[in-house]
């Protein structure tokens, strides 16, 4: 499963089919900040609850990493579609 890809387009396309934008006088940017936090990466917590329960914290460090540059890469690609899906 890809999350950077799989998750936030067809959220994106079914937002843009049920029109959500128009359903507040603010609803694009509230819609965009809720994108956002869909594009963000896992949270560091992860990494803490994984050493306090005595998991794999390297391997979860590892991912959390490479959640992060991911999000380098992906999240103005996935901005770029925001602005397509929901013109100003």
């Amino acid at each position: 499963y890809n999350r950077p890809f799989g998750y936030p387009v067809p959220v994106l396309a079914v937002l843009r089919l049920l029109t959500a934008a128009a359903w507040l006088p603010p609803g694009r940017s509230i819609l965009m900040t809720v994108y956002l936090a869909a594009l963000t990466p896992s949270g560091a917590t992860l990494t803490s609850m994984a050493q306090l329960y005595h998991r794999n914290a390297a391997q979860s460090s590892a991912l959390y990493v490479l959640s992060t540059l991911l999000s380098i890469v992906t999240m103005p690609v996935m901005i770029g579609l925001f602005a397509l899906a929901f013109p100003a």
